[in-house]
Protein backbone atom coordinates (compact mmCIF):
# COMPACT_ATOMS: atom_id res chain seq x y z
CA UNK A 1 0.00 0.00 0.00
CA UNK A 2 2.56 2.44 1.04
CA UNK A 3 4.26 2.02 -2.25
CA UNK A 4 1.10 3.01 -4.20
CA UNK A 5 0.20 5.34 -1.99
CA UNK A 6 3.13 7.39 -2.70
CA UNK A 7 2.33 7.11 -6.05
CA UNK A 8 -0.91 8.74 -6.18
CA UNK A 9 0.47 11.48 -2.91
CA UNK A 10 -2.01 9.97 -0.54
CA UNK A 11 0.61 7.95 2.09
CA UNK A 12 0.81 11.02 4.66
CA UNK A 13 -2.87 11.90 4.55
CA UNK A 14 -3.76 8.07 5.12
CA UNK A 15 -1.48 8.09 7.44
CA UNK A 16 -3.29 10.64 9.45
CA UNK A 17 -6.65 9.49 8.69
CA UNK A 18 -5.82 5.75 10.38
CA UNK A 19 -5.10 7.68 13.28
CA UNK A 20 -7.66 9.38 13.51
CA UNK A 21 -9.89 6.55 12.66
CA UNK A 22 -8.16 4.66 15.63
CA UNK A 23 -9.23 7.13 18.15
CA UNK A 24 -12.58 7.92 16.70
CA UNK A 25 -13.04 4.14 17.05
CA UNK A 26 -12.36 3.51 20.43
CA UNK A 27 -14.26 6.38 21.76
CA UNK A 28 -17.56 5.33 19.77
CA UNK A 29 -16.69 1.74 21.47
CA UNK A 30 -16.87 3.53 25.03
CA UNK A 31 -19.90 4.95 24.15
CA UNK A 32 -21.87 2.27 22.78
CA UNK A 33 -21.69 3.97 19.45
CA UNK A 34 -22.37 1.18 16.19
CA UNK A 35 -20.73 2.48 12.56
CA UNK A 36 -19.58 0.50 9.78
CA UNK A 37 -16.76 1.43 7.24
CA UNK A 38 -18.71 2.64 3.97
CA UNK A 39 -18.09 3.84 0.34
CA UNK A 40 -14.76 4.00 -0.75
CA UNK A 41 -13.35 3.14 2.84
CA UNK A 42 -15.53 -0.14 3.04
CA UNK A 43 -14.50 -1.27 -1.00
CA UNK A 44 -10.57 -0.58 0.51
CA UNK A 45 -11.23 -3.28 3.47
CA UNK A 46 -12.58 -5.75 1.89
CA UNK A 47 -10.50 -5.69 -1.43
CA UNK A 48 -7.33 -4.40 0.15
CA UNK A 49 -7.34 -4.95 3.53
CA UNK A 50 -6.81 -1.37 3.91
CA UNK A 51 -7.09 2.06 2.00
CA UNK A 52 -8.12 1.89 -1.72
CA UNK A 53 -4.28 3.48 -2.79
CA UNK A 54 -5.84 6.86 -3.88
CA UNK A 55 -8.71 7.24 -1.51
CA UNK A 56 -7.82 10.36 0.69
CA UNK A 57 -10.59 10.24 3.00
CA UNK A 58 -12.47 7.57 5.31
CA UNK A 59 -16.35 7.33 5.17
CA UNK A 60 -18.14 5.82 7.69
CA UNK A 61 -22.17 5.06 8.05
CA UNK A 62 -24.60 3.75 10.86
CA UNK A 63 -28.76 4.05 11.69
CA UNK A 64 -30.89 7.17 13.12
CA UNK A 65 -30.22 6.30 16.61
CA UNK A 66 -26.43 5.82 16.55
CA UNK A 67 -25.94 9.36 14.78
CA UNK A 68 -27.89 10.97 17.04
CA UNK A 69 -25.56 9.28 19.75
CA UNK A 70 -22.67 10.80 17.83
CA UNK A 71 -23.93 14.04 17.61
CA UNK A 72 -24.69 14.36 21.10
CA UNK A 73 -21.28 12.99 22.09
CA UNK A 74 -19.47 15.88 20.40
CA UNK A 75 -21.90 18.27 22.07
CA UNK A 76 -22.11 16.99 25.68
CA UNK A 77 -17.43 16.82 24.93
CA UNK A 78 -17.00 20.34 23.35
CA UNK A 79 -13.23 20.96 24.35
CA UNK A 80 -13.31 17.82 25.77
CA UNK A 81 -12.05 15.49 22.39
CA UNK A 82 -9.71 16.02 19.86
CA UNK A 83 -12.08 16.26 17.19
CA UNK A 84 -15.09 18.04 16.36
CA UNK A 85 -18.38 17.17 14.34
CA UNK A 86 -18.14 19.83 11.45
CA UNK A 87 -20.73 20.25 8.27
CA UNK A 88 -20.33 20.74 5.00
CA UNK A 89 -24.24 21.20 3.25
CA UNK A 90 -25.76 18.30 4.50
CA UNK A 91 -22.57 15.85 5.78
CA UNK A 92 -21.35 15.46 9.14
CA UNK A 93 -17.80 15.27 8.77
CA UNK A 94 -15.38 14.44 11.75
CA UNK A 95 -12.15 16.89 11.62
CA UNK A 96 -8.87 17.64 14.06
CA UNK A 97 -10.37 20.21 16.62
CA UNK A 98 -8.69 23.69 15.62
CA UNK A 99 -8.88 23.02 11.99
CA UNK A 100 -9.49 26.08 10.35
CA UNK A 101 -11.46 24.64 7.18
CA UNK A 102 -14.45 23.20 7.15
CA UNK A 103 -14.11 21.80 3.57
CA UNK A 104 -11.72 18.55 2.28
CA UNK A 105 -8.82 20.29 2.76
CA UNK A 106 -7.64 18.59 6.44
CA UNK A 107 -8.58 14.92 7.10
CA UNK A 108 -11.97 14.15 6.98
CA UNK A 109 -13.92 11.37 8.27
CA UNK A 110 -17.84 11.41 6.97
CA UNK A 111 -20.51 10.13 8.37
CA UNK A 112 -23.65 8.75 5.91
CA UNK A 113 -26.80 8.35 7.80
CA UNK A 114 -29.02 5.11 6.53
CA UNK A 115 -32.79 5.66 7.01
CA UNK A 116 -35.59 3.70 6.10
CA UNK A 117 -36.70 3.72 2.35
CA UNK A 118 -40.33 3.70 1.81
CA UNK A 119 -41.88 0.41 0.74
CA UNK A 120 -44.17 2.19 -1.91
CA UNK A 121 -42.69 3.10 -5.18
CA UNK A 122 -44.71 6.82 -5.10
CA UNK A 123 -43.27 7.44 -1.48
CA UNK A 124 -40.07 6.37 -2.42
CA UNK A 125 -39.50 8.19 -5.72
CA UNK A 126 -41.25 11.13 -3.96
CA UNK A 127 -38.46 11.42 -0.67
CA UNK A 128 -35.55 11.20 -3.26
CA UNK A 129 -37.16 13.88 -5.56
CA UNK A 130 -37.66 16.10 -1.94
CA UNK A 131 -34.29 15.58 -0.69
CA UNK A 132 -32.56 16.31 -4.21
CA UNK A 133 -34.43 19.31 -4.23
CA UNK A 134 -33.50 20.47 -0.93
CA UNK A 135 -29.73 19.38 -2.04
CA UNK A 136 -30.12 22.21 -4.65
CA UNK A 137 -31.48 24.36 -2.07
CA UNK A 138 -28.36 23.95 0.03
CA UNK A 139 -25.50 24.46 -2.46
CA UNK A 140 -23.17 27.09 -1.76
CA UNK A 141 -22.13 27.39 -5.02
CA UNK A 142 -23.78 26.99 -8.54
CA UNK A 143 -22.21 24.93 -10.78
CA UNK A 144 -23.87 24.30 -14.51
CA UNK A 145 -20.61 23.10 -16.70
CA UNK A 146 -21.61 19.94 -18.78
CA UNK A 147 -24.82 19.97 -17.59
CA UNK A 148 -28.27 19.18 -19.72
CA UNK A 149 -30.84 21.66 -20.14
CA UNK A 150 -33.04 20.59 -18.34
CA UNK A 151 -30.77 19.92 -15.41
CA UNK A 152 -29.77 23.68 -15.79
CA UNK A 153 -33.12 24.66 -15.20
CA UNK A 154 -33.55 22.72 -12.01
CA UNK A 155 -30.19 23.50 -10.51
CA UNK A 156 -30.39 27.48 -10.85
CA UNK A 157 -34.85 27.15 -9.58
CA UNK A 158 -33.32 25.00 -6.69
CA UNK A 159 -30.17 27.22 -6.01
CA UNK A 160 -32.47 30.89 -6.31
CA UNK A 161 -34.77 29.13 -4.29
CA UNK A 162 -32.45 28.40 -1.31
CA UNK A 163 -31.43 32.14 -1.15
CA UNK A 164 -34.97 32.64 0.42
CA UNK A 165 -34.92 30.35 3.93
CA UNK A 166 -31.57 30.12 6.11
CA UNK A 167 -29.05 26.98 6.19
CA UNK A 168 -30.99 25.86 9.69
CA UNK A 169 -34.18 25.65 7.93
CA UNK A 170 -33.15 23.56 4.98
CA UNK A 171 -30.98 21.48 6.80
CA UNK A 172 -34.03 20.87 9.67
CA UNK A 173 -36.31 20.07 6.50
CA UNK A 174 -33.73 17.56 4.89
CA UNK A 175 -33.37 15.80 8.28
CA UNK A 176 -37.27 15.68 8.64
CA UNK A 177 -37.65 14.49 4.95
CA UNK A 178 -34.56 11.45 5.32
CA UNK A 179 -36.54 10.00 8.36
CA UNK A 180 -39.95 9.55 6.50
CA UNK A 181 -40.66 5.83 7.10
CA UNK A 182 -38.02 5.45 10.19
CA UNK A 183 -40.90 3.92 12.12
CA UNK A 184 -41.44 1.43 10.17
CA UNK A 185 -39.17 -2.20 9.01
CA UNK A 186 -39.39 -1.36 5.45
CA UNK A 187 -37.30 -3.13 2.80
CA UNK A 188 -34.35 -1.06 2.06
CA UNK A 189 -32.50 1.59 3.85
CA UNK A 190 -30.74 4.64 2.07
CA UNK A 191 -28.42 7.28 2.37
CA UNK A 192 -30.36 10.11 2.06
CA UNK A 193 -27.34 12.69 3.27
CA UNK A 194 -25.32 10.99 0.30
CA UNK A 195 -24.06 12.65 -2.93
CA UNK A 196 -27.06 13.62 -5.81
CA UNK A 197 -26.53 10.12 -7.83
CA UNK A 198 -26.34 7.60 -4.56
CA UNK A 199 -29.59 9.20 -2.60
CA UNK A 200 -31.63 6.98 -4.95
CA UNK A 201 -29.82 3.50 -4.43
CA UNK A 202 -31.43 1.19 -2.20
CA UNK A 203 -29.79 -1.69 0.35
CA UNK A 204 -30.65 -4.26 2.36
CA UNK A 205 -32.86 -3.22 5.62
CA UNK A 206 -30.98 -5.43 7.54
CA UNK A 207 -27.62 -3.37 6.33
CA UNK A 208 -27.30 -1.65 10.08
CA UNK A 209 -28.21 -5.03 11.88
CA UNK A 210 -25.15 -6.74 12.27
CA UNK A 211 -21.28 -5.91 12.35
CA UNK A 212 -18.32 -8.00 12.52
CA UNK A 213 -14.63 -6.40 12.84
CA UNK A 214 -12.26 -6.67 9.38
CA UNK A 215 -8.77 -6.00 8.99
CA UNK A 216 -7.70 -2.52 8.07
CA UNK A 217 -4.12 -1.62 7.57
CA UNK A 218 -2.60 -2.72 11.08
CA UNK A 219 -6.10 -2.60 13.33
CA UNK A 220 -9.60 -4.15 12.64
CA UNK A 221 -12.42 -1.99 12.18
CA UNK A 222 -16.29 -2.29 11.73
CA UNK A 223 -18.29 -3.13 8.87
CA UNK A 224 -21.40 -4.43 8.34
CA UNK A 225 -22.03 -8.53 7.71
CA UNK A 226 -24.24 -6.56 4.99
CA UNK A 227 -21.24 -5.75 2.97
CA UNK A 228 -21.33 -7.56 -0.31
CA UNK A 229 -25.31 -6.10 -0.44
CA UNK A 230 -23.87 -2.22 -0.09
CA UNK A 231 -20.81 -2.94 -2.42
CA UNK A 232 -22.50 -4.47 -5.17
CA UNK A 233 -25.19 -1.64 -5.31
CA UNK A 234 -22.80 0.68 -5.19
CA UNK A 235 -20.14 -1.09 -7.47
CA UNK A 236 -21.40 -3.69 -9.41
CA UNK A 237 -18.67 -6.37 -9.50
CA UNK A 238 -16.53 -4.20 -7.19
CA UNK A 239 -13.39 -6.69 -6.46
CA UNK A 240 -12.12 -5.10 -9.97
CA UNK A 241 -10.48 -2.22 -9.71
CA UNK A 242 -11.82 0.82 -12.22
CA UNK A 243 -9.97 2.23 -15.41
CA UNK A 244 -6.20 3.88 -14.26
CA UNK A 245 -8.06 7.07 -15.50
CA UNK A 246 -10.25 7.14 -12.32
CA UNK A 247 -7.97 6.09 -10.06
CA UNK A 248 -7.19 9.53 -8.73
CA UNK A 249 -7.67 11.11 -4.72
CA UNK A 250 -10.85 13.45 -4.92
CA UNK A 251 -10.44 15.58 -2.09
CA UNK A 252 -6.76 16.02 -1.38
Amino acid sequence: MDVLAKKYGTEDRQDELLKMIKEIDLIFKKNNILYSLCGGSLLGAVRENGFIPWDDDIDIMCDRENYNKIVALFFENKGKLPYVLNRHLWIDRIQKEGEKHKGLEVPTIDIFIMDRCPDDNIKRILKVFIIRCLQGMMKEELQLNNQKLIMKICLLTTYLLGKLFSYEKKFDWYMKVSQWENNKKTKYVTGYNDFFKLVKLRYSGELMDSFEDHVFEDTVLPITKEFDNYLSVQYGDYMVPPPKEERVPIHS
